[in-house]
Order: structure tokens, then C-alpha cells, then sequence
């Protein structure tokens, strides 16, 4: 009796992990032809600039909140650059 249960419950978790696997590798597959279709077509209906609209309206949330780099100016470093001309 315990060594059927113990194959009920091995059973069980193949079953489940068989089961969460599947439709992930399905939801790839849409997405992949989903990205490949906007890039044949890229203004199609469901389509902006080339990326599915869904995306594109993610990517285009974020550029609204920023919409400049936060970039820093680098120091000059005067002594390489002065190397650098008069080759030494």
C-alpha cells in the first residue's frame, strides 16, 4: 500500500511539472511569432514601430518617465590626454 501511494505522489509531481512546463514553452512561441510578424509588417493592426503594441506601450511608459538619460559628465583627465597627443 505505501509503495502506491509513494507512485501516486512521484505520478502526481511529473504530471505537474509536465503540466507548468508546457504552456510556458507555448507562450514563447507567440510571443517569438509576434515579434517576428510586427518586424515583417511593422505597422500592422497590433503592430507599433515594429514591436507588438503591448511592448510598445510598456517601453513607451517608460521613455515618458524619462526622457533624458541620467548620464553624469566624466572628469577630463588632462594629464592622459596630453600623453596621448605627444605620443608617450
Amino acid at each position: 500500500m505505501k509503495h502506491i501511494r509513494q507512485s501516486f505522489i512521484v505520478m502526481f509531481f511529473i504530471i505537474s511539472m509536465l503540466a507548468a512546463a508546457l504552456p510556458g514553452a507555448f507562450a514563447q512561441d507567440s510571443v517569438a511569432s509576434d515579434f517576428s510578424r510586427c518586424l515583417a509588417t511593422p505597422n500592422q493592426e497590433g503592430c507599433r514601430a515594429g514591436l507588438p503594441a503591448g511592448h510598445y506601450q510598456m517601453l513607451l511608459d517608460e521613455m515618458m518617465m524619462r526622457p533624458e538619460p541620467e548620464v553624469r559628465q566624466l572628469p577630463v583627465n588632462v594629464e592622459r590626454d596630453v600623453q596621448t597627443v605627444l605620443g608617450a
